[in-house]
């Protein structure tokens, strides 16, 4: 993985990666506060191990974050970006979302595509 530039799990990769990466187990979290808390700690778990490495953390309706270290070793740089809004299309009254099937790849292609193309993320 030291060769890897960016990763982008979701919340679901993102607990295998980190288990596979560390013996402890991740906690049970309710609290959605406290969640993302956790999220972190695991995400700066994997970049202690990986410090050039971004991760793209996909969080489907609520959006996506993209996380690279700072110059301190344990702090992370955070850039959240809002998900896509279908409410956006209330002027289409017969829009109807049927699958969402295969939009975590979609939108890592474009992800991808853009950084390609010298996009800022």
């Amino acid at each position: 993985m030291q060769n890897i530039d960016i990763i982008s799990p979701n919340e679901t990769e993102l607990e295998r990666l980190t288990s596979s990466i560390s013996s402890q187990a991740s906690p049970a979290v309710v609290d959605e506060s406290r969640k993302m808390d956790v999220i972190e700690g695991q995400i700066l778990n994997v970049m202690q191990l990986y410090p050039k490495m971004q991760v793209l953390f996909k969080r489907g309706e609520k959006g996506c974050t993209l996380y690279s270290k700072t110059s301190d070793a344990d702090q992370l740089e955070s850039q959240r970006r809002a998900a896509f809004d279908f409410a956006d299309f209330k002027h289409k009254p017969d829009f109807k979302l049927v699958d969402t099937t295969g939009a975590g790849d979609a939108f890592t292609a474009g992800f991808a595509v853009g950084m390609l193309e010298g996009l800022n993320p």
